[in-house]
């Protein structure tokens, strides 16, 4: 018990050697599953806490950060997945994570801790209209994929007539 951070941060408080503000301030840094990394509040336990991984939003960061973010997530042993990833953002990644599974059409990325990955749980199918779509559609294979589901994508079933999506009725019949 003499090693526990709380207890000696307690311990400290009872002898006046830390106000109750800064004994609080200290526990909760002990205690959060969140990194301030400055430009991003990381959690570091998401995938125990809702059993998917942390998520990266890409757009609008500097390769650096999410790369900073990345780093956070897998020294905590988290898998991280990047969503709306760049081609500066991409070729980042690439060089400081060479074990990442980058997809450049679907703008994402995929950071797993371990090769050990869980059966995926349910199914749901992907469709797009058109070959317009296949950008959109490999986000969301890919974001369902990192979320432990099982996928698979159907593309230009089309808009121009009902045959072309009815020819995969047994796909929706499955779809959860």
């Amino acid at each position: 018990m003499q090693n526990d951070p709380v207890l000696q941060i307690l311990l400290r408080l009872q002898n006046g050697e830390l106000s109750a503000d800064a004994a609080a301030n200290s526990i909760r840094s002990q205690i959060s599953p969140v990194a301030d990394l400055g430009f991003a509040q990381v959690d570091l336990e998401r995938k125990t806490r809702c059993g998917f991984p942390e998520v990266i939003f890409c757009e609008g960061k500097t390769p650096a950060w999410v790369e900073g973010v990345a780093r956070k997530l897998v020294d905590a042993n988290q898998d991280c997945f990047g969503t709306r990833l760049n081609s500066e953002q991409a070729d980042h990644i690439q060089k400081v994570f060479p074990q990442a599974e980058i997809d450049r059409v679907g703008r994402t990325f995929w950071l797993p801790v371990s090769s050990d990955r869980e059966a995926p749980v349910g199914y749901v199918p992907v469709f797009t209209a058109g070959t317009g779509d296949i950008p959109v559609a490999y986000e969301a294979v890919n974001t369902l994929k990192a979320l432990g589901i099982a996928t698979e994508m159907i593309a230009d079933v089309g808009v121009a007539g009902l045959h072309r999506i009815l020819r995969y009725r047994e796909n929706i019949k499955r779809a959860d």
